[in-house]
């Protein structure tokens, strides 16, 4: 770690306590960094955090979990460096949290790519989970997202690379932003790949459902089209909803597993 806040970590309790505008109380220091990260990391991650967990339930949770944090003690930090360590834990913990809730993501661009290509896009219903409006379908994605993340027990192996971060990323070190950075835009892309492959079938019947209309009109050119495509095309989407329901749910699973894996190989990364 460079600069004035590794100056001052590496400052003795002695001489940080006898500082004016200091924080020195051994381990009390780091665990308030470290539950700055907790508090980001649940903030941004899916069912555990989020606006609609109580504020009192968040900040308990992030006391709790940040006590079990593999921590070591630190001298004295003056204010500034306090606070500009607290404002980068914060940073880590949302990141760490925002690449975890991008398999929810992943979700809902499947949902609302396969609704777009078979027709069923008009109707929004309120998302439990993220608290604002999606469509039917990419709502019933999410909640199977929800159902498999509890079911696979993916909320603990996302508070076991919270772990792995202390591990990694002590909260007295300042690290480079260039990992964030290239972290962010592969996991992003990561995501949408992911969504579009769980919508891949759905795209592929609706083509066929276009391609059977476009070849009906030219055989029989008194038929409308357009009043029967819309009908056809809504009770399609109804069976290949139920008869890939498994293959979506699998689908979100591998997403849950690729998104995991991707987090902790963006943490294997770091320094």
């Amino acid at each position: 770690m460079d600069g004035p806040a590794a100056a001052a970590v590496h400052r003795s309790p002695a001489a940080g306590a006898a500082g004016v505008g200091t924080v020195s109380w051994g381990f009390v220091v780091p665990w308030l960094l470290a539950t700055g990260r907790v508090a980001g990391f649940l903030l941004a991650l899916p069912a555990l955090g989020g606006p609609r967990v109580p504020a009192a339930a968040s900040a308990g949770l992030s006391l709790f979990v940040a006590a079990s944090a593999p921590l070591e003690s630190v001298g004295g930090l003056e204010a500034s460096s306090f606070a500009a360590l607290l404002l980068k834990e914060l940073a880590v913990g949302l990141f760490l949290g925002w690449g975890v809730a991008l398999a929810f993501v992943a979700v809902q661009v499947g949902g609302q790519v396969a609704e777009l290509t078979l027709g069923l896009g008009s109707g929004q219903l309120v998302d439990p989970v993220h608290g604002h409006e999606s469509t039917v379908l990419a709502r019933l994605w999410s909640t199977l997202a929800l159902v498999a993340y509890f079911a696979t027990d993916t909320h603990h192996q996302a508070l076991r690379l919270l772990g792995l971060s202390f591990d990694r990323l002590r909260p007295d070190q300042l690290p480079s932003l260039v990992p964030f950075v290239e972290a962010g835009f592969e996991l992003f892309a990561a995501s949408f790949l992911a969504g579009v492959q769980v919508a891949a079938p759905f795209v592929a019947a609706s083509m066929a459902v276009e391609t059977a209309l476009a070849l009906g009109a030219r055989a029989a050119p008194q038929v409308n089209v357009f009043l029967v495509s819309l009908p056809l095309k809504v009770g399609l989407a109804l069976v290949l909803v139920g008869a890939f329901l498994p293959h979506t749910l699998g689908g979100v699973t591998a997403i849950w597993d690729r998104t995991l894996a991707g987090v902790g190989a963006v943490l294997r990364r770091w320094p």
